[in-house]
C-alpha cells in the first residue's frame, strides 16, 4: 500500500535481493501510470494506453497482462533493460503524486535500517530521477492534454479491471505517435 513519506518519515531499503513480492512478476503491478515526459522513456518497450482510473483519465503503461503474467524483460530474475527501464520501475518503492511523495509499505526492501531512500525533506540521489524534477507541473500538463483527447479513444482491452483505451482520432501530435507505435511491439 502507499503511504506518503511524511506520515512515516524516513524511509530506508535493503535493496531487492531478499524480496519474496517480485515486483516484476506479475500480479503485484501490471500497470503504471506516465506523465507525457513519460512516453519518450518507454513507448520502445511498453505499450502505452489510456484509461480512467478513479474517475479520471490517465496515461497508462502496460507491464504485463495480469496476475499470472512476468515482465517480459525479465530473464532468469534479471531485468534485461536495467540501465533503460521506465521510471516507475526505476523509482519504485517511492512514486511522486503532486507534490508528495510516497512508498509502498509493502515492499519487503523497505526496513527501519540499511540505505537512505527518502524522507519528507530529501530523495537519496541514488533513487532520483528527473520525473521527480516539477512533477506537480508535468502531471498537470498531462491532465491538460489528455483533455484535448478523451472524445477520441475507443476501448482495446481491460488488465486488472481498468479498461484500456486507444486514440482513434485524428490529431498529428508527438504523443499520440508515440502512442500508436508502443501498441506495435
Amino acid at each position: 500500500m502507499f503511504v506518503p513519506v511524511k506520515t512515516v518519515g524516513s524511509v530506508y531499503f535493503t535493496g531487492c535481493t531478499t524480496c519474496t513480492n517480485r515486483c516484476c512478476e506479475g500480479g503485484k503491478f501490471s500497470l503504471a501510470p506516465l506523465v507525457l515526459e513519460d512516453f519518450e522513456r518507454v513507448y520502445k518497450n511498453f505499450e502505452i494506453f489510456f484509461g480512467f482510473v478513479d474517475g479520471s483519465l490517465k496515461a497508462i503503461m502496460v507491464l504485463n497482462r495480469g496476475s499470472t503474467d512476468v515482465c517480459k524483460y525479465l530473464e532468469n530474475g534479471i531485468c534485461t533493460i536495467y540501465e533503460n527501464r521506465p521510471p516507475a520501475c526505476k523509482l519504485y518503492p517511492i512514486s511522486p503524486y503532486y507534490d508528495e511523495i510516497y512508498v509502498d509499505s509493502g515492499c519487503d526492501g523497505i526496513s527501519s535500517s540499511g540505505e537512505f531512500l527518502v524522507s519528507p525533506e530529501k530523495i537519496n540521489p541514488n533513487f532520483m530521477d528527473e520525473r521527480l524534477d516539477n512533477f506537480s507541473s508535468k502531471l498537470q500538463n498531462t491532465y491538460d492534454w489528455l483533455d484535448t483527447i478523451k472524445y477520441d479513444l475507443d476501448y482495446v482491452d481491460n488488465i486488472m479491471g481498468i479498461n484500456l483505451l486507444k486514440y482513434v482520432g485524428s490529431l498529428d501530435d508527438k504523443y499520440i505517435k508515440m502512442h500508436l507505435n508502443s501498441m506495435l511491439i
